[in-house]
């Protein structure tokens, strides 16, 4: 432990306080991947101040906390004192290729601009995006969404309609084509196909149909999955439908969402 004085054999009173283990610098050096997230959060309590804090991510996806300080407020001067610090112990992030990730706090960008020019800082977008596509689900409903192939969507709304293609990522509209982020029209597409998303990744389930169950409209929907090892058929002897869904089992965490290549690009809107 090492305590600065900022005048000499002045008595000691709290400032800030910065912490890392040498276990957390080996660890993170060794075994996690080259992304750095920097954060800060509000202290409660009788003292106040400000916890700033960086995480990174180990093999399995999971935070491995870094370092951590104690600041008494989030501006441009105690970052640079926390960067400084922690750059000290695990060396300059331009050599060991490292990538940092923030929410542009305040006097970080500046502090990456003085203390090191060369690093790559990126931005986290993630929740505003979110936020974007929980708006567009709204408007979404406006839109009739018709299936014109295999895997193509033609989405009308009055005299206007557009062509989405779910496998390719691509819309008429062109925004999913040039950001990658989905558009109003891909976004009314995996609304009106949620029941074949959901029903497509519990493995082998056969659904009967007693008349009202599954709807013409429903079938119709479902058979645009044959490609993916989905058939239907008018098998059961009272003259309804069973509909057998056989698809890939997985491996590791909720299998309604990692065994169809469809769910998994496009879970955020379907689990809405």
């Amino acid at each position: 432990m090492e305590v600065e004085r900022t005048v000499a054999n002045s008595p000691a009173v709290f400032h800030r306080l910065f912490i890392m283990f040498d276990t957390q610098r080996r660890g993170f050096i060794s075994g996690c991947r080259p992304v750095i997230g920097l954060d800060a959060c509000h202290l409660k309590g009788p003292y106040g101040g400000q916890l700033m804090h960086a995480l990174g991510s180990d093999g399995n996806n999971q935070m491995y906390p870094i370092a951590l300080a104690v600041v008494e407020a989030e501006c441009n001067d105690s970052w640079m004192w926390f960067l400084k610090l922690m750059i000290e112990v695990i060396g300059r992030p331009e050599d060991m290729g490292w990538v940092f990730i923030s929410d542009r706090q305040k006097g970080l960008v500046e502090t990456f601009n003085t203390l090191m020019p060369r690093a790559e800082h990126r931005f986290r977008v993630r929740h505003l995006i979110m936020k974007q596509i929980e708006e567009m689900k709204f408007h979404a409903r406006n839109f009739e969404p018709t299936l014109a192939g295999e895997g193509i969507f033609e989405v009308m709304m009055g005299v206007s309609n557009f062509i989405v293609d779910i496998e390719r990522k691509t819309c008429s509209c062109r925004k999913y084509d040039l950001t990658g982020i989905l558009c109003v029209h891909a976004v009314a597409v995996l609304m009106h196909s949620k029941l074949i998303l959901k029903t497509m990744c519990t493995g082998n389930t056969t659904l009967s149909d007693d008349g009202n169950n599954l709807s013409k409209k429903n079938l119709s929907r479902l058979s645009y999955f044959d490609s993916h090892s989905m058939l239907v058929e008018n098998t059961s002897s009272d003259g309804g439908v069973s509909v057998e869904i056989s698809s890939h089992s997985s491996e590791l965490g909720d299998p309604t969402v990692s065994s169809c290549p469809v769910c998994q690009n496009e879970e955020v809107v379907v689990t809405g």
